[in-house]
């Protein structure tokens, strides 16, 4: 799950705005589940998802909650490297 505060503008304004190979959006049954997908440019291998649950439903902890849950695919060191984790 990503932090509502942080994560989110981090999906918004760097993963997602990045060009893609292919890009899926859709709101499934009146924003009962919205999910967006994106492929890599450069490597098909790659994708980016985000997942959001009625409407924003809010998880986890309540000193940081999530709205969002977030799925990445792709090369173990190109995962560690968007996840700050390299």
């Amino acid at each position: 799950m990503i932090s509502a505060i942080g994560g989110e503008s981090f999906l918004d304004e760097v993963l997602f705005r990045l060009e893609g190979r292919a890009h899926v959006q859709e709101d499934l049954g009146d924003k009962t589940f919205l999910y967006e997908g994106k492929q890599g440019k450069d490597n098909p291998a790659i994708t980016i998802w985000r997942f959001l649950i009625y409407g924003g439903l809010t998880m986890g902890d309540p000193e940081r909650p999530a709205r969002l849950v977030v799925a990445i695919t792709g090369p173990t060191a190109r995962i560690k490297w968007i996840t700050g984790q390299a």
